[in-house]
């Protein structure tokens, strides 16, 4: 090999070399880096893992907030429909109150009515018995004959008769 110019003890230096500079190297070097990438490899896999934790707590959070929207939705509609029935209810039972209120306000004037239409019969009754009476005594004092005296007395009291029986 010496005739080749490669010198045997040179190349096994170089090899000692070599294997020294990688030991140390593996030492020195490969160990701490690896290291420090398992470290952030391991860190990486901690964020991710918290990162699908907050994800899942966000859609958790999501769900809660969604049903209790839609419980406040149901709980809001019912308060509404509650509120239409009491009013419907207050509705009707205003309703029957004004009803009977005019249905009594109807009565009594119907009453009233039926009172003054009494009281103008007996004024009316008065007035006609008092017309009645003079005409026949006007008549009798200028001298009816009795057939004439008595027609028109017969004529005054059917008069008289119809009138009270209207009256009753």
């Amino acid at each position: 090999m010496d005739k080749l110019g490669i010198d045997v003890f040179s190349i096994v230096v170089q090899i000692i070399n070599f294997l020294l500079l990688m030991v140390i190297l593996k030492k020195v070097l490969y160990k701490p880096l690896l290291g420090f990438m398992k470290k952030k490899k391991e860190e990486e896999e901690l964020f991710e893992k918290k990162g699908q934790e907050i994800i899942k707590k966000e859609e958790e959070v999501k769900v809660k907030t969604e049903k209790t929207i839609s419980d406040a939705k149901k709980k809001a509609n019912e308060i509404i429909e509650d509120a239409r029935r009491e009013a419907d209810i207050y509705k009707k039972e205003m309703m029957k109150k004004a009803d009977l209120k005019s249905k009594e306000l109807f009565m009594e004037s119907e009453k009233r009515m039926e009172r003054e239409l009494q009281k103008s019969k007996k004024i009316y009754e008065a007035e006609v018995k008092s017309h009645a009476k003079a005409l026949l005594l006007e008549a009798l004092r200028n001298g009816f004959d009795k057939k004439t005296e008595n027609l028109a007395l017969n004529f005054s009291l059917r008069k008289l008769n119809k009138l009270h029986a209207g009256k009753n």
